[in-house]
């Protein structure tokens, strides 16, 4: 297979460069269907970037591609989408080619291919019908800054010494923990056990995605497996070192120690300040972090300190559209969240999911957590039927990308209860307040703390019924 996409692509570079010799701007037309929740994201990405990661069939025929669309409707969880791309051969490189007498159809479509991985820039969208929408598409140019500075920075973070430890980088990038965990593992297996450097970064990136994925324990004993090969080392990498023990305060706080935590974050910013420059992008990182623990342990004005040094130094390091910077808005959303400051928390969540929308996949777990928030937002303001439709996207996107005893799906389906109730839907209250029982107890324990707040919050919503 791999064979076959390679020479495909060249083929498709041969007839390119044949093509636009003759001309210089195109307009293709592309009609598919596209499931309702995924299309109501791309309307909220206007302005940001498409990527399509296979190969591409279009035409030049308008009414062809419109045909595509109209059939699409036949499912009424889909809506038809025509696209109208423009294409400037002028200013982007992206292969394509005509494939008048080489496709199946001959030219009856008019087909026009392209390869995979074209980024294009979203455009305007009007709708034609009902359910059928025309949204334009501009093929992003060889210069475009944002993209050029998004992808640059994504390249550096998913860096690796081999090409597997790129894939298990760019597997956590995207958030697809199951995959970079069976990468991770593979290359465990092959590793040598004298390489205490190699196996103790195998072994923390083994630590983020089980804490990632909840598993605060497995989490920790990585964590502590790496640092114990880190500290043993004769010529310890500064920076594995306070990366590691970033992660292992992270753990802590999720755990609700925070003592701890802010130790092992101490320890991390002792280093950093020694051996970096005073704007080093790591010391956002701790930053952020020292900021996340106040904030927990409900020291707001410590909290809001820590982050105003985070977006300092992101703001002065980092393309606008980081999903770094998404991370520090949400943040400080937060804490103003805390504070009942609820138009403030509003706006700053409201800047973390446009950064997401234009810098992650859909369905990146990172927009869970956003859309989650905004929800809460909602529901605190006495809104719970919008408060309700951020959290049922939380869900949706949880349900797909954590394991089912995940202690975050506890968590939105408790708010979701929360939400039935002010709609005084009450079934659906207790429906909701009891997978959120069932769930907090599998993952956190009978006896946790917040096992029996949903208990109690059960208990309370079960008097209606």
């Amino acid at each position: 297979m791999g064979f076959f996409i390679r020479d495909l692509h060249r083929q498709i570079q041969d007839l390119h460069t044949e093509a636009t010799g003759k001309l210089n701007s195109l307009t293709v037309y592309r009609g598919q269907g596209m499931m309702k929740n995924e299309f109501e994201k791309m309307k909220k990405s206007k302005g940001g970037l498409l990527s399509l990661n296979s190969f591409l069939s279009t035409s030049t025929d308008q009414q062809v591609s419109l045909s595509f669309a109209h059939h699409a409707l036949e499912n009424p969880q889909v809506v038809g989408i025509l696209f109208e791309m423009q294409i400037d051969s002028t200013v982007s490189s992206t292969p394509f080619a005509f494939l008048g007498t080489t496709s199946y159809f001959s030219d009856k479509e008019k087909e026009v291919l392209f390869s995979m991985n074209t980024i294009f820039r979203i455009g305007t969208m009007g709708k034609i019908e009902d359910r059928l929408w025309r949204v334009t598409l501009v093929l992003t140019s060889d210069n475009d800054q944002q993209l050029r500075d998004l992808t640059e920075h994504i390249r550096e973070e998913t860096s690796g010494s081999t090409g597997w430890h790129r894939l298990g980088r760019l597997m956590i990038t995207m958030g697809e923990f199951s995959q970079a965990e069976k990468v991770y593992n593979a290359l465990l297996d092959l590793s040598s056990s004298d390489d205490c450097q190699e196996v103790s970064d195998l072994y923390h990136q083994l630590g983020f995605i089980h804490k990632e994925n909840g598993d605060l324990g497995n989490a920790l004993s990585y964590y502590q497996k790496a640092l114990e090969l880190q500290e043993k080392s004769s010529d310890p990498s500064y920076s594995s070192l306070t990366t590691t023990y970033i992660n292992i305060g992270e753990a802590h706080r999720e755990k609700g120690d925070y003592s701890t935590a802010l130790h092992f974050y101490e320890k991390a910013l002792e280093i950093q300040m020694k051996t970096l420059p005073p704007n080093h992008i790591s010391l956002a990182t701790t930053f952020n972090c020292m900021g996340l623990v106040h904030r927990d342990n409900g020291d707001h004005s410590k909290a809001l300190v820590f982050y105003e040094k985070t977006l300092e130094i992101q703001k002065n390091a980092l393309p606008a559209n980081h999903p770094s910077l998404a991370t520090t808005f949400n943040c400080i959303g937060a804490v103003y969240d805390s504070m009942g400051d609820y138009i403030n928390a509003l706006s700053f969540y409201k800047r973390t999911l446009e950064i997401q929308q234009t810098s992650l996949p859909s369905n990146h777990p990172s927009f869970a957590a956003t859309y989650n928030n905004i929800g809460a937002i909602h529901d605190s303001m006495g809104d719970s039927w919008t408060a309700l439709g951020f959290y049922k996207k939380t869900l949706e996107i949880e349900l797909k990308s954590l394991p089912a005893n995940h202690p975050s799906l506890a968590t939105t389906y408790n708010n979701m209860a929360m939400a039935f109730e002010g709609l005084e839907q009450y079934q659906s209250t207790v429906e909701c307040a009891q997978r959120a029982v069932d769930i907090g107890r599998e993952a956190l324990g009978p006896s946790n703390a917040q096992v029996k707040r949903y208990e109690s919050y059960l208990n309370r919503f079960s008097r209606h019924v």
